[in-house]
């Protein structure tokens, strides 16, 4: 008898949701490979399209990077057997240097790879709904405040705008 992949020895949402968030808290990126999909669509609300897997990947390295004590805190978790939607808060401090695209050197105005650490601590909270089929994430889709990272590093300032409200006269 061949013993079960680490993938498959998940057997309940509620477990691939445990394992799915230690992964993260460990910053275990072949872990998280294991427990998801290898077509898994990782998806934004708001934001269109997905990024894939391999966009996720390095997105996490670079979010690991800039916040080495990245941790995720789940408060609601709901499950059954096709889905499951997490509420969490997401905290770390920005420690590690912070890695720019071509977009975020265009959009920051600035010619450099890199910035230093800001030193800040980062908290949001947000919502992920993880979509399951056999022991395994198949799309992962995350709700969180649209520039909180940019934010939360002080890279942006995000005015709030009034709300126009209806009224009946």
């Amino acid at each position: 008898m061949v013993a079960p992949t680490a993938a498959e020895a998940v057997r309940s949402p509620q477990d691939l949701v445990s394992e799915t968030i230690k992964a993260y808290n460990d910053h275990d990126l072949d872990r998280l490979a294991e427990l998801h999909d290898p077509s898994a669509r990782i998806t934004f609300a708001g934001v269109d399209g997905d990024i894939g897997l391999e966009g996720w990947w390095s997105s996490l390295q670079a979010l690991f990077t800039m916040l080495p004590d990245f941790t995720l805190w789940p408060l609601t978790v709901l499950a059954d057997d096709q889905a499951a939607m997490i509420e969490m808060n997401l905290t770390g401090t920005n420690t590690g240097e912070i890695p720019l695209t071509p977009d975020d050197q265009t959009s920051l105005g600035l010619d450099v790879d890199h910035l230093p650490p800001t030193g800040r601590l980062i908290e949001v909270a947000g919502v992920v709904v993880l979509r399951t089929a056999d022991g395994r994430v198949t799309q992962e889709t995350h709700y969180w405040p649209r520039h909180w990272l940019d934010e939360g590093l002080g890279l942006v300032t995000v005015e709030a705008r009034p709300l126009r409200l209806e009224t009946s006269a």
